[in-house]
């Protein structure tokens, strides 16, 4: 099944390195870097099935990409953080 992720971005730097190094071809800009309710992030959209590669490329960006939707995606994603720390 073919999903759609929204991915926001923290920092100006990470938001143009993920533009030029796009975490999928199917990677659009749907919300340029800048202010937005009262913070500072932009946000991509991905058309990509759930994978193991997706989660992994997510999870190098650290604390500087935070996966907005769908849930499930950003909770498998806490997951593997919550595993990490206990070991």
């Amino acid at each position: 099944m073919v999903a759609g992720f929204i991915i926001r971005t923290k920092t100006e730097y990470q938001h143009g390195l993920l533009l030029t190094k796009p975490l999928h071809r199917s990677q659009k800009e749907t919300l340029p870097f800048g202010e937005h309710d009262n913070q500072w992030y932009g946000e991509v959209h991905l058309t990509i099935e759930p994978n193991r590669e997706l989660r992994g490329r997510i999870l190098l960006y650290g604390d500087n990409l935070e996966v907005i939707w769908p849930m499930s995606l950003r909770e498998q994603i806490l997951e593997i953080l919550k595993r990490g720390l206990l070991c």
